[in-house]
């Protein structure tokens, strides 16, 4: 991955005209995306076929920047959320990227929020969050869709001129700036809240280490006793790298969440993994196979693995905030690991 000052290079599908190469290119050099169509466009009656190469090459190579997919909702708040899918990708058109990225993280903000209070509607477990956290979510889609729609009806480049902090614009911007910070700190309120806390695990970062390892440790002497050595290699690994990011401290912004994520990691996957594996008779474990065709050993390797890789990436993120990305892996992880795969087929 091409990587200059913390940004990564990647596909932006909300700005894109075909595959997203141009407006991706753009946010990794931080320039307005319509120079680089502009030397695309040039570059064809220089060269059709060399352009043509390297823009599918780029457009396959290249990855999507991740979306949050907007949630399983009641249909009603299922179409609003669409129309404001609609509306925000409108202002990554007609904007400068600043303010529709802004847009995005709010709009990002909604959807997450709007998902926890629609299954606790559902559930009829409204008292599950506070009265002023429902508010500001009310409140601020309300808000949130006024500003959009008088942002995109501003003429493109009378929005980029208007330096004037008294324009009509730049007032849109300040209100859509506070929108944007009241619902990120209602969204960290509730992540917070999410945080698995079943395994002793506090906001103090000793004591999380100390929880995890308490739980770890055992469940680590059972395998090093029937795992093969490439096994115990990766979990040796996972070990270090969950020392490091469990000694992290809580997270400050809504979509930094490694803090959430290495929770999840540490008190849940490897451990619900590692013990799915020792809950097969030993013999089995290593030669019969399971429906995916793989012995129990080998899918055991292969989902720590799998965790190992994820860590890299949540370590990373300590100094390159990748805030989408890792919402994204998050919920893969969530998907991978929720059913585990040690079914002995027939």
């Amino acid at each position: 991955m091409v990587m200059i000052f913390g940004r990564k290079l990647r596909r932006n599908l909300q700005r894109r005209r075909l595959g997203g190469v141009c407006a991706g290119i753009a946010d990794f050099l931080g320039i307005d995306v319509t120079w680089i169509r502009l030397a695309f466009l040039v570059s064809i009656f220089i060269s059709f076929s060399l352009t043509f190469w390297i823009y599918l090459a780029l457009w396959i190579f290249v990855p999507a920047k991740p979306r949050v997919a907007i949630p399983s909702v009641s249909f009603s708040l299922k179409q609003e959320l669409r129309r404001m899918d609609r509306l925000v990708r409108k202002m990554h058109r007609k904007l400068e990227f600043q303010v529709a990225d802004q847009a995005q993280d709010t709009f990002d903000a909604i959807k997450l929020l709007s998902g926890r209070f629609d299954k606790a509607l559902k559930n009829h477990r409204e008292q599950s969050f506070s009265q002023q956290a429902r508010l500001n979510w009310e409140q601020g889609m309300r808000r949130f869709n006024a500003i959009a729609e008088e942002l995109v009806t501003i003429p493109k480049d009378y929005a980029q001129e208007s330096s004037d902090a008294n324009t009509p614009y730049q007032k849109l911007v300040r209100d859509l700036d506070q929108v944007h910070d009241t619902l990120i700190q209602t969204s960290v309120e509730i992540l917070t809240e999410e945080t698995p806390d079943k395994a002793g695990i506090g906001s103090d970062k000793t004591s999380r280490l100390r929880a995890w390892k308490k739980r770890f440790k055992p469940l680590q002497q059972r395998l090093s006793s029937r795992a093969n050595k490439d096994t115990l290699d990766v979990l040796t690994q996972i070990e270090e790298k969950l020392e490091l990011l469990l000694g992290q401290e809580t997270a400050s912004e809504f979509f930094d969440l490694k803090p959430f994520e290495v929770q999840k990691i540490a008190f849940e996957y490897i451990p619900d993994a590692i013990q799915e594996y020792l809950r097969l008779p030993p013999t089995m474990a290593k030669t019969r196979r399971l429906n995916n065709g793989k012995t129990a050993e080998e899918s055991l390797k292969e989902q720590l693995f799998l965790l190992d890789n994820a860590l890299d990436k949540l370590a990373d993120s300590l100094f390159h905030k990748d805030a989408h990305g890792l919402l994204v892996h998050g919920r893969f992880l969530k998907e991978k690991f929720t059913d585990h795969p040690f079914r002995v087929s027939d």
